[in-house]
């Protein structure tokens, strides 16, 4: 049998490999947070108003209303006083005031609507929102409803809640149209909710509210806020022009360097570098940012469009440098996530993965809900495989496939998971149990058990261990039976036959290669397959089955060889059929065979079986 090893051996040899040889480096695109036009042009698309502090003083205005309103004197002093409080930072004062008011008639709930007031002002925005939201449904008529709805949705927005903004906000809009009173207290109801709605993303619903003020609204600063709104719901719209416009009407009533000012003046140089004006957008950025804006989600925001616009015109240092402040100075608002992601992509690009891995962790362990991480997680998987950090690799591409499922991107990630597999698994076997469980149809899996199959074989020639052998046998056949129309299945199951007739297994060797036989008529070893299972059957004393077989075999044969085994293993199966002149003759046809051949240890064994025949 060592002529059919030679074969089994040569084509293992021959069709192992590694496929992963050619996938061995990874460099990310600097997938521009812009849109490239069919002109070539850059739109930033990645950008976020930012959301600057209350444009007035609640108490204060509550004060004002209460006066106007012809409030009694109590519940007026009561505001008042309140104001020093809130002014002191003293909250536990605070509440006392608003609770003592002891009052009848349609201001006795004021001491309620007061401490709601107290909790917006000191930042408590759950609770005032909670609170001045049953307020306004079990408090019909008091005669501060307007100022109670606007409060409730300026509560939702800086909460952060902005659907339950929108929401609450759409439904004191239409309670507010049948208010004559079209300044001050309503306009902050309808450019809350539209703030709601643009943090949102709902653009257009968002300009709708803007707009209204903006047509309608008698209270300058309401309109001025709402332009600003309007100008950045232009951007995202696409129509920078718009944008430019409204933008720059509010840098004309704008206090000179404030906060809204420069959100107007950053809005504008977004809408000038879409309108193709990159050089003038780069130096507009440099002059907003500097003095530095109070509100930091505005200054934020400056630095990591300045690094947008750097990367566009391949100043990339200055670009990082933006990004890198961006996340010292302000990690925990979302412009770092956006600058941490174009960080990660910028060292990729460079082919620094190890500072683009570096990154990409830290972002998607920071954020665990930025609506990019799909692609942050990807690139880290293609990194550490890129660097054959195989176990790493596979970490991230199974977090992918858990987190977004339905992402278009799923199919290529569920193929190179497969060649992660596949890769440990040329390491490590104990890795193909799990790797049949993601992915049993895998050609990955095939080439797997394969290249297993041949580590034990290999294993069991050089240190001679049986057991070895066993284990090469099983993985072959397993690899065939799971993978039939696998271009390396043949192979498998004949070799596997071939191990288990060599370790003497004929019940195993017998129907792994009838198997064969019938499933590959086609096959190169076809001929050399019948010969086994019809020796398999001598060595099962199953006479009958191997005559039929091998006489066959033999109406066909020009190999001597082949004859030589075939005529020896058909003269044994006589001999267990009792057929003594059959038996004699096959015997004879075998030693001249072998003679000839040159086998004369083969003579030898032929002539002593001829030599033990009945007379």
């Amino acid at each position: 049998m060592d002529m059919l090893w030679g074969l089994f051996y040569i084509g293992i040899l021959s069709q192992s490999g590694d496929t992963t040889a050619n996938d061995t480096t990874f460099k990310a695109g600097t997938g521009l947070e812009e849109e490239v036009t069919e002109t070539g042009e850059y739109r930033i698309t990645d950008m976020r108003m930012p959301l600057l502090e209350p444009p007035f003083n609640a108490i204060e205005a509550v004060s004002a209303s209460l006066i106007q309103q012809g409030a009694p004197q109590e519940v007026v002093s009561a505001a008042q006083s309140l104001s020093s409080r809130i002014s002191a930072l003293d909250t536990s004062g605070a509440f006392k005031i608003a609770q003592s008011i002891k009052i009848k008639g349609e201001y006795a709930k004021a001491g309620d609507f007061l401490s709601a007031v107290a909790d917006y002002s000191f930042g408590r925005y759950w609770f005032s929102a909670r609170d001045l939201k049953k307020f306004i449904n079990t408090t019909r008529g008091f005669p501060l409803g307007r100022e109670a709805r606007a409060l409730a949705v300026l509560s939702y927005l800086y909460w952060g809640q902005f659907a339950e903004g929108q929401a609450l906000g759409s439904v004191y809009a239409r309670e507010g149209e049948e208010d004559v009173e079209k300044g001050f207290w309503n306009g902050w109801t309808l450019w809350a909710t539209g703030m709601c709605s643009y943090y949102k993303g709902d653009y257009e619903v968002a300009e709708r509210y803007f707009m209204e003020n903006i047509t309608h609204n008698s209270d300058s600063t309401v309109v001025l806020y709402s332009r600003l709104g309007a100008g950045w719901c232009n951007l995202h719209e696409g129509r920078p022009a718009d944008a430019k416009s409204q933008l720059e009407i509010v840098l004309l009533s704008a206090p000179e360097g404030s906060d809204l000012a420069k959100c107007a003046e950053l809005g504008a140089a977004i809408a000038v570098f879409n309108l193709g004006k990159y050089g003038e957008a780069y130096t507009m950025l440099n002059e907003i940012y500097m003095p530095q804006p109070n509100n930091p989600s505005l200054a934020a925001e400056i630095l990591y469009q300045r690094g947008v616009v750097c990367e566009v015109m391949r100043n990339f240092p200055e670009a990082e440098h933006s990004w890198r402040k961006v996340i010292e100075d302000y990690g925990n608002l979302p412009q770092a996530a956006s600058a941490a992601f174009k960080l990660g992509e910028s060292y990729a690009a460079g082919g620094d993965n190890e500072h683009a891995i570096a990154m990409l962790e830290w972002l998607v362990k920071q954020f665990p809900d930025y609506p990019k991480n799909d692609r942050a997680i990807y690139m880290l998987a293609e990194m550490y495989f890129s660097m054959k950090e195989f176990r790493n690799a596979l970490i991230k591409f199974k977090e992918f496939k858990a987190r977004f499922p339905y992402n278009q991107l799923i199919e290529d990630v569920e193929g190179r998971m497969s060649q992660t597999y596949y890769a440990i698994a040329l390491e490590d076997e104990s890795i193909l149990p799990e790797f049949e469980q993601v992915f049993p149809n895998s050609p990955d899996l095939a080439e797997s058990y394969y290249y297993w199959a041949v580590k034990h074989y290999e294993e069991g020639e050089n240190k001679k261990i049986p057991a070895e052998f066993d284990t090469a046998a099983a993985l072959f056949y397993k690899m065939a039976v799971l993978f039939p129309k696998h271009r390396r299945a043949p192979d498998a199951l004949f070799y596997a036959g071939q191990i288990y007739f060599n370790q003497k297994k004929y019940s195993y060797s017998a129907s792994t290669l009838d198997k064969f036989v019938k499933s590959y008529p086609d096959n190169e070893h076809q001929r050399e397959a019948i010969q086994l299972v019809g020796m398999s059957y001598v060595m099962l004393q199953r006479p009958a089955e191997a005559i039929k077989l091998l006489e066959d075999l033999l109406k066909t044969s020009t190999d001597p060889a082949e004859q030589a085994v075939t005529y020896h293993y058909l003269g044994l199966a006589y001999i267990q059929m009792g057929d003594v002149e059959k038996a004699s003759s096959a015997l004879d046809e075998a030693s001249i065979l072998y003679s000839d051949l040159g086998r004369m240890e083969d003579v030898e064994a032929v002539n002593k079986l001829k030599g033990e025949l009945p007379k």
